[in-house]
């Protein structure tokens, strides 16, 4: 009886430590989205440049200049488990106050 309880509780531990990653993780993606979307602004496109991304976050992440090296160093950070093929970009320009990709 012992034996099953103390199973029981190692099975129950290891699914929260599971459902705890799958939560923090999803969490993680989201404020990393949230940083890109709040850093894509311009008033021209001199405002504009490119940070290489990777799975999920996309190929290619237009963003103003001065958040660039802060959105390279959360992409970077987050363990991807995907991969992309891209195409080639031919630059970035500014739309509507947003940096948007020119392909």
């Amino acid at each position: 009886m012992d034996k099953k309880i103390l199973y029981l509780l190692v099975l129950v531990i290891i699914l929260g430590v599971l459902v705890g990653f799958a939560v923090f993780g999803s969490s993680a993606e989201a404020d990393i989205r949230t940083e890109i979307e709040n850093a894509n602004y311009c008033e021209n496109t001199s405002d504009c440049t490119v940070v290489f991304g990777q799975c999920p976050f996309g190929c290619y992440l237009p963003v103003n200049n001065s958040a660039a090296g802060r959105i390279e160093s959360l992409v970077s950070s987050y363990e991807s488990n995907c991969a992309y093929i891209c195409i080639e970009l031919k630059g970035v320009k500014c739309v509507n106050n947003k940096c948007m990709l020119n392909y």
